[in-house]
């Protein structure tokens, strides 16, 4: 698989120091594993923090989604029908999602951009700013990698802010071409990224409608051998080893991905 072309040349590097430490793309996934969360909804788990921005050296908030935690968690991940969405009023186009992790997110986003709204609302004074000028961070892991493009842009929507989308081991809510495209205009595409390991079957899915965010993937890849050799390989290492590669995104980051210096 290649690498996006929006990120071919990336490197491993800072994104955001939260509670003293700093958190390259890295750690940054262990922190989403570690981070605590709050339950809305349909069993949406979330989680908001200020951080300290690497690049503008400015606070700004980052909103987190968890991985498959919970039996009605397994049951939006396996949701997968295309569900058209027309989200706002006078919008001229339809998104399409897939089904269960939209469901997920909508059951949770009044509470979630409500909490957002108050502390953008705060930063923006505190910055002496407007809220659209603010720097919003969007990640998640697994499911929460799924949520997180949806919730990217709601905020847009919302907020009027292009959110830096940061996701690991994710599968594809788009289920229309429109919609991935939508996505990748209202997305800080300078920063976005997200972290694929090209022997994971999760990010494949939903096998028939997903639309990949294909030009910010970064695709950790393991390839030692050509076609159709390969393709014999992969097939085994989806049905054997995927738990590995779903589960080990920082190991790839540091094994395949340049590191800054």
């Amino acid at each position: 698989m290649k690498t996006g072309i929006l990120v071919k040349d990336r490197l491993n590097r800072e994104v955001f120091v939260y509670d003293k430490t700093t958190y390259w793309y890295d750690n940054l996934y262990n922190l989403i594993k570690t981070m605590d969360y709050h339950k809305t909804g349909k069993d949406c788990d979330w989680a908001i923090i200020k951080v300290y921005d690497s690049l503008t050296e400015k606070e700004c908030y980052c909103l987190m989604f968890e991985e498959t935690t919970t039996g009605e968690d397994w049951k939006h991940d396996f949701d997968f029908f295309p569900k058209p969405v027309k989200a706002y009023k006078g919008w001229k186009h339809r998104l399409v999602y897939h089904k269960g992790f939209y469901d997920e997110w909508q059951s949770a986003r009044d509470v979630i951009l409500g909490e957002l709204s108050g502390l953008l609302e705060k930063l923006a004074k505190k910055q002496k700013c407007e809220v659209s000028e603010l720097k919003l961070f969007i990640t998640g892991w697994s499911l929460g990698a799924s949520i997180a493009p949806i919730a990217a842009e709601d905020c847009y929507e919302h907020f009027g802010i292009e959110p830096v989308l940061i996701c690991y081991e994710g599968a594809n809510p788009c289920e229309s071409l429109h919609t991935r495209d939508y996505i990748m205009h209202h997305i800080d595409i300078d920063e976005s990224i997200a972290f694929v390991y090209s022997n994971d079957f999760v990010p494949r899915c939903a096998p028939i409608f997903g639309k990949k965010l294909k030009d910010i993937i970064y695709y950790l890849n393991d390839h030692k051998c050509k076609f159709p050799f390969y393709f014999i390989k992969k097939i085994i290492s989806y049905i054997r080893d995927t738990e590995y590669y779903h589960c080990n995104a920082d190991v790839g980051i540091l094994k395949y991905m340049p590191q800054c210096e």
